[in-house]
């Protein structure tokens, strides 16, 4: 059984301030300047900081269920065609504010406990720095496996195969005003083996080495979020066929596991140290 505790490096932190709650410490890629040659680097201006958190529990488990979602808006301002595309294809999708409710810390700090060295669960964290208006991509399924589900397209199922397939968000972040941010988000499945591609670039064309993208149909959103609240992205209940059970849910030796993954934006320190 493979040890599922999280390397140090990627410890997850929940602080309790006077304000609420701070979440989420630095990735591998941000390190400390005492092991760097060169001064920090300056962020730029416009830069927004995307802070991501994966929690992966037991389905059966209390802390998944129903409790934590009515704690959550699970509107977001996202329109009524797009929920109702995202839930039919197996997406649950939620916001909260800077402070987690009862449900969702608990979740979080069950995490940080590192009580998972039995296949109960894991956790991990990332922090990317991002320039206004970049692109960057969350993977949110286990590893490559052949996927049998439905893909709904305008309320009618589509039974849908795609070998080797991963589940992943591409996650656009813009500044809009000062202490707000539009994250826009698409689900995709990228499938098949990986080969050279022609892509398009600022002049021409250029080769890329990836996998077939296929977007899921109607479930991409947007939702203005005020820095530090966040977004969270999970699997819905009832739908076992659909791609976005397979998103978030794996079986794991007979035991199904879940996914739950939690977005933030923040503000990026006025000097951020970053090595790649």
């Amino acid at each position: 059984m493979r040890n599922r505790r999280a390397p140090a490096a990627l410890a997850l932190s929940l602080l309790a301030t006077a304000g609420g709650c701070a979440m989420f410490t630095n990735e591998a890629v941000v390190r400390s300047t005492d092991s760097l040659l060169l001064p920090p680097v300056q962020a730029a201006p416009e830069a927004v900081q995307l802070e991501l958190v994966y929690v992966e529990r037991p389905v059966s488990d209390p802390l998944l269920g129903r409790s934590m979602w009515n704690e959550l808006d699970q509107m977001a301002g996202i329109p009524h065609e797009t929920r109702l595309n995202l839930g039919e294809n197996g997406f649950r999708v939620a916001m909260c504010g800077s402070q987690p409710p009862p449900q969702l810390a608990e979740l979080l700090k069950a995490g940080m406990r590192q009580e998972y060295d039995d296949p109960a669960g894991f956790w991990t964290n990332r922090r990317i720095v991002m320039r206004d208006g970049a692109t960057t991509d969350v993977m949110c399924s286990h590893e490559p496996a052949a996927w049998d589900v439905d893909v709904v397209r305008g309320g009618v199922p589509e039974p849908k195969r795609y070998e080797s397939a991963l589940g992943f968000l591409r996650v656009d972040v813009s500044s809009v005003q000062d202490g707000w941010v539009e994250v826009q988000v698409c689900p995709e499945v990228r499938f098949g083996a990986a080969k050279l591609r022609h892509e398009a670039a600022e002049t021409g064309w250029r080769l890329k080495d990836g996998q077939n993208v296929e977007a899921v149909p109607g479930a991409a959103f947007r939702v203005h979020m005020n820095l530090n609240e966040m977004l969270v992205l999970s699997a819905a209940d009832g739908v076992a066929k659909r791609v976005g059970n397979r998103f978030f849910r794996r079986d794991d030796d007979g035991r199904l596991m879940q996914r739950v993954v939690v977005l933030r934006a923040a503000a990026v320190p006025r000097a951020q140290a970053v090595s790649h």
